[in-house]
């Protein structure tokens, strides 16, 4: 067992590497600048209050690091009022695309799960678990690491060649006010403005902006890592509800908060007023406005609207008095109207609480496994790679990163002196990579049609675009024609089994031709996107 870990970011992903760490490491620190509110997200300034999603892969490693997790977690919203929505097949859930309805499973097909809550809930109960199971994890709350307070030297690898090794950092207070003991496994010297901490290990986990704090890495090695980006910048802006009293209840008290419309009924195992206790329209091309509302507690929904920021204004002036108005005028004219105008006939006139937006700019990649030869630094979350959450798979992809390093690299290294070493870094950011590429390869097709600015790195993706926008297309529609085309599709959506794996399943490809059978569009984007997968 090595020493000392520290972690960058306190948010979910920060919170997730430091639990794997913490099995291998005697102390882990998180060093996260905000001073941390109970329920609230480390980033509550920015998306704390916005809708996120738990997919079931996300589930599995929540469940896997802490035994029982959803199931404290719902009984501790419960307590609260609040809901923690499991949403099992869709069966519950309007999913449409492009006017259709995505088809109920009914759970036939078995288990295919989500969960839906605030990011500050989420993050908040991981902490608490962990200040109750990780004595050997201490949080810095108020701290950050400055940019040149990376410590690193040089050094010579077993083959005599230079490489560079990451010593600690120096962490300074981010304000003057006397910070908080939040947590009671807080560090003791919390009140130094800033002390200089030794590691074996240095992982960051902050947002994209932190790859400022590798500035003495790329220093000494005289390189500038690599960034992949599309400029498709989104709006995301949330007004709570209160539902009126006489609202239908759906089985385990969920709200009623939409049906199934005439327009819609050619859906496969659906029918005219089937009941909905989640509807999401996706951000999808060519629409420019979109919308996700479930509900949070028994009597309370969140209506989140979701719009292109070059295209959609911002919704201005918004109060709780005018929301009504303002979202239906948001909504005017567009295929939403008629779903958000029986939404709101279910809610009380006026908003319980309206939210600032939150904008993103687009989906971005750092290229860490490309800044090396370095030993005793990794990075993961959202500081790798950062992506429009159009499927909902960010937190997972962020959960995923940290268990890939506990089930494929640690438990598989023989020898202490092994772990961390510029090898195993370079190795464990190359897989990595892997595992990001099909949820940003999905992700950024959507951009690659609304935008023209995108990385340079990036041309094959855009001369191949066309080709994406039909697979991905045939994908969501897949979903909307039989019981076996949904169960895939939520499979691959929820990343139970993994993207690469299922993206590639015989079943579920035929699935996606079989109505035209058109043998070459299968057969020639399948080869072109493995070539992608393995050159890009």
């Amino acid at each position: 067992m090595k020493d000392t870990a520290i972690v960058i970011g306190g948010s979910a992903s920060g919170l997730i590497t430091a639990t794997v760490l913490s099995k291998y490491f005697k102390n882990v620190f998180i060093i996260e600048r905000n001073v941390y509110k109970n329920n609230e997200s480390a980033v509550n300034n920015r998306q704390g209050h916005q809708p996120h999603i738990v997919m079931q892969r996300g589930y599995e490693i929540l469940n896997q690091l802490f035994p029982n997790f959803m199931k404290e977690f719902e009984e501790e919203e419960k307590e609260k009022n609040r809901i923690l929505n499991q949403l099992d097949q869709f069966r519950f859930t309007k999913f449409v695309f492009n006017g259709k309805v995505l088809s109920n499973a009914g759970g036939k097909m078995g288990p295919c799960l989500l969960w839906t809550s605030t990011r500050g809930e989420i993050e908040s109960f991981i902490r608490r678990r962990m200040e109750r199971d990780l004595k050997n994890v201490k949080f810095y709350d108020g701290y950050q690491v400055l940019n040149n307070q990376v410590h690193v030297e040089s050094i010579l690898d077993k083959n005599g060649k230079e490489q560079v090794k990451v010593t600690g950092v120096t962490i300074a207070r981010t304000d003057n006010q006397q910070q908080q003991d939040s947590a009671t496994n807080s560090t003791s010297n919390q009140q130094q403005d800033s002390i200089t901490i030794n590691c074996d290990l240095l992982v960051n986990c902050g947002g994209l902006g932190s790859r400022t704090l590798c500035k003495n890495i790329e220093s000494k090695l005289n390189k500038t890592m690599r960034k992949s980006f599309t400029e498709f910048k989104i709006r995301y802006e949330s007004i709570y509800f209160k539902v009126k009293e006489d609202v239908k209840l759906l089985p385990n008290n969920r709200l009623s908060i939409s049906k199934l419309l005439e327009k819609e009924k050619d859906s496969a195992s659906r029918n005219v007023g089937d009941d909905f206790t989640c509807v999401y329209h996706p951000l999808m091309y060519p629409n420019m406005k979109s919308f996700l509302v479930f509900p949070v507690e028994n009597n309370k929904i969140i209506i989140s609207l979701i719009s292109s920021c070059d295209h959609v204004e911002r919704v201005n002036n918004l109060t709780t008095m005018n929301a009504k108005e303002k979202i239906l005028n948001y909504v005017k004219g567009t295929p939403l109207e008629e779903d958000m105008i029986n939404i709101l006939n279910i809610c009380k006139e006026e908003a319980d609480s309206v939210h600032p937006p939150y904008e993103k700019l687009g989906n971005e990649y750092n290229h860490y496994e490309e800044l090396f030869p370095v030993s005793q630094f990794l990075a993961t979350g959202d500081s790798v790679g950062s992506l429009n959450p159009v499927y909902g798979q960010g937190i997972a992809s962020a959960f995923d990163s940290a268990i890939l390093l506990d089930d494929k690299k640690i438990k598989n290294c023989n020898k202490v002196d092994s772990i961390f070493d510029s090898d195993f870094c370079k190795e464990f950011q190359q897989q990595l990579y892997y595992a990001y590429f099909i949820p940003w390869l999905l992700a950024v097709t959507g951009d690659f049609s609304y935008t023209t600015k995108y990385s340079n790195n990036l041309w094959w993706q855009k001369l191949l675009n066309p080709v994406m926008q039909f697979l991905t297309d045939r994908m969501f529609e897949a979903g909307n024609k039989n019981i076996m085309g949904t169960f895939y599709f939520v499979t691959l959506l929820t990343m139970r089994d993994g993207y690469r794996k299922l993206l590639f399943n015989i079943n579920w490809l035929a699935l996606l031709f079989a109505r035209e059978l058109k043998v070459l569009a299968f057969i020639v984007p399948t080869v072109v996107l493995a070539a992608v997968l393995q050159y890009c």
